[in-house]
């Protein structure tokens, strides 16, 4: 860790938790394509057109509900997460969203 108050093994390093005390070991992340945590927008995930209704991105913090925290590093206040409304939708309406095409593996996984 930058502070030198801790020392983390090297896979806890950008593995979107926070190990040491100074939160440094998530800075200076290289970026994986499809890892979205939607705080800016939707990335390369898009909507389906062959389907019921759609996805909405929301913020906790407007929308009064959602989860407490989400699959990313979770900071005070920004909590951004997609969601559908299916209580609007009839018996067996769908929803669907698609990733951007993920690179072959490298070994690793979260």
């Amino acid at each position: 860790c930058k502070s030198g108050d801790d020392c983390i093994d090297i896979v806890e390093k950008c593995d979107k938790k926070f190990d040491c005390q100074d939160e440094s070991d998530e800075n200076d992340c290289a970026p994986v394509r499809g890892d979205c945590s939607f705080e800016k927008d939707t990335c390369d995930w898009s909507q389906n057109d062959d389907d019921d209704f759609d996805y909405k991105r929301l913020d906790t913090a407007e929308a009064g509900e959602g989860p407490p925290s989400g699959h990313t590093i979770s900071r005070a206040g920004s909590n951004y997460y997609l969601m559908s409304d299916a209580q609007a939708q009839e018996q067996g309406a769908a929803a669907r969203i698609s990733s951007p095409t993920f690179p072959e593996s490298a070994g690793a996984c979260y």
